[in-house]
């Protein structure tokens, strides 16, 4: 008796524990989906942020490469020489032109490296 009263019980409700059994594999389908859109939006996030710190350190290395011909004949003409005739006027040879001898070099070669940079097409990837 106790066994046809159990098999009643379960008749009655197995439509109910079917319909829970479905609700439950949907939100366990659900929370899969949710879990890679998250995943999906953090990759692209680290890609993004990835990129961005490429371009920076690009910059960077733009910004070096232009300034370090700039650096090397301050380096060069910083030295505090006792006869350099480019800077006296009074050494024989001398012109006491140095200051603008010295701007024009750094000029043409800034000049030039930003000429090369440019044919390389190099700032177009700042963009």
């Amino acid at each position: 008796a106790s066994q046809e009263m159990l098999d009643g019980f379960f008749a009655a409700q197995i439509g109910f524990f079917t319909e829970m059994a479905n609700d439950m594999s949907c939100l366990v389908r659900g929370m899969q989906e949710g879990h890679e859109r998250v995943a999906n939006l953090t990759r692209r996030l680290n890609t993004a942020k990835q990129d961005m710190m490429n371009k920076t350190l690009f910059a960077l290395t733009l910004v070096t490469a232009i300034t370090t011909p700039i650096m090397i004949c301050t380096g060069l003409y910083g030295m505090n020489f006792a006869d350099m005739p480019e800077l006296d006027p009074t050494l024989p040879g001398g012109e006491g032109f140095g200051y603008q001898y010295f701007w024009r070099l750094v000029g043409s070669i800034v000049g030039c490296t930003l000429l090369i940079l440019l044919r390389l097409g190099l700032f177009r990837t700042l963009l």
